[in-house]
């Protein structure tokens, strides 16, 4: 493995960061600041686009890491459901294992576990990863689930993601409350030269290296110009050409070896020249930390969002909690849990 060649303590690249190791470039510093505004409502929307592979999952679970304050994910992957079955999988999704037989009692079983999970003060949030491929009928009834209106508590937070912006896809027959519960469109642009730089230099340094020992500042930008900016083309490529380089016995990654590790592999063709050092390309300056502040953002490198409100309060850190955060609905089936009691009735 590359990782000992090159004297990493782990692979900078293969999996989706989590926490610290999330690099917080100009879009993703805007989007958990204004993400942090937005879901000071408990019911509102937060509807994020952006080409595939450029990081929407990432940043958003960054942004939530940032909220300070506990919550629990109910995630909708890529996929297809029917208004029936959104309710099922959510209640699938916090753990319920005997699922009521009647739609009555499962809203009973779903309202009463929204407000347990309030009472403790832990904020549910439902990500939907494609929401055009789910649905316009499940996005409805999602709605209605989830709205403060529909009964005993504060409902949950939705996070829209799509590849095309959703702000016309709200306007289907049907989508009109989803609409107006949505507090920001936020569209990630693929990474400029400085944020893919930074990208690199982040991964690496977050891997126990020195990013100048280990790929150069040309590899950098072949590395920019083959991805077009996109983490996970940005990812795949730099996992491969490090691994061949360390095969081959190279101090560090070259420009050439990545560009024929994407070419050979990936059929990537690179049409635009390699700028080499002292370029305007080669020689953006990005802080050790590479974090961004209000006054890193650049025209071509913020997102286009709705304006609003915002809160200028430092994020604090918070680890996620997921299905643990009733741990009684793992026992619902034996009845231990005063839900079933609902059921029964």
């Amino acid at each position: 493995m590359f990782e000992q060649h090159f004297g990493l303590s782990k692979t900078p690249f293969d999996a989706p960061a989590a926490g610290e190791d999330v690099f917080v470039g100009p879009q993703a510093a805007t989007l958990v600041r204004r993400a942090k505004t937005v879901f000071t409502n408990p019911d509102s929307v937060l509807c994020v686009s952006g080409p595939v592979g450029s990081g929407k999952t990432t940043l958003v679970g960054r942004a939530l890491s940032a909220l300070g304050r506990q919550h629990t994910v109910i995630r909708i992957g890529r996929i297809k459901l029917g208004p029936d079955e959104i309710l099922d999988y959510m209640l699938r999704e916090l753990g319920l294992k005997k699922m009521p037989a009647g739609t009555i009692q499962k809203i009973t079983v779903f309202r009463n576990i929204l407000e347990k999970l309030e009472s403790n003060d832990i904020r549910l949030f439902v990500i939907v990863e494609d929401a055009a491929r789910l649905g316009n009928t499940a996005l409805q009834e999602l709605e209605a689930l989830t709205a403060t209106d529909s009964g005993v508590s504060d409902g949950a937070n939705l996070v829209l993601m799509a590849e095309a912006p959703l702000a016309l896809a709200l306007e289907a027959p049907g989508l009109k409350r989803l609409k107006q519960r949505a507090r920001l469109h936020s569209t990630l642009k693929s990474m400029n030269a400085a944020e893919t730089r930074g990208y690199v230099n982040h991964a690496i340094r977050r891997a126990g290296g020195e990013p100048e020992n280990i790929v150069s500042d040309e590899a950098i930008t072949s590395a920019h110009l083959v991805s077009e900016g996109i983490p996970r083309i940005l990812n795949n490529v730099l996992m491969s050409a490090l691994e061949s380089a360390a095969e081959n016995g190279m101090q560090r990654l070259e420009a050439d070896e990545l560009i024929r590790v994407a070419t050979e592999d990936y059929g990537i063709e690179i049409n635009a020249p390699v700028a080499v050092p002292g370029t305007e390309l080669s020689a953006v300056d990005i802080p050790k930390s590479d974090t961004a502040t209000d006054k890193d953002e650049s025209d071509d490198a913020a997102p286009e969002e709705t304006p609003f409100a915002e809160e200028s309060a430092p994020a604090a850190e918070i680890e996620e909690t997921r299905h643990d955060v009733l741990p009684e609905l793992a026992a619902i089936d034996t009845g231990e849990h005063p839900i079933p009691a609902l059921i029964q009735d």
